[in-house]
């Protein structure tokens, strides 16, 4: 019962957005309930295809600029080798992620 709550409650909101996206757009010409139902579906589908997609797509970036983001001066001033650089800079976070995957798995966590 919990899921068909969330479904409902996504499309109303979904056809809330449709509205308020009607009201102040004059490109967006939406009329009718069901037209709005049908949109909001859509949008919900769209929204549970994409979102998994775009986030396994993205996290390697997000991880690596996050990464490289808070740690770049200390490995500019600390890296005098390209092992060096490759071994802190890449191996060991990578190491990192594989542990916590291991032990969230182990914990049956993920």
């Amino acid at each position: 019962m919990l899921l068909l709550a969330r479904i409902i409650l996504a499309i109303a909101i979904n056809m809330l957005a449709l509205w308020v996206a009607n009201a102040l757009w004059d490109s967006v010409d939406i009329h009718g309930f069901w037209a709005y139902f049908i949109g909001a579906v859509v949008l919900g589908i769209a929204n549970a295809v994409i979102k998994p997609i775009l986030a396994i797509l993205t996290l390697p970036l997000i991880v690596l600029t996050g990464f490289f983001g808070q740690n770049f001066g200390w490995l500019v001033r600390h890296v005098g080798s390209l092992t060096a650089f490759l071994l802190l800079g890449l191996a060991l976070p990578v190491a990192a992620a594989t542990l916590l995957i291991y032990y969230l798995r182990r914990q049956r966590l993920l």
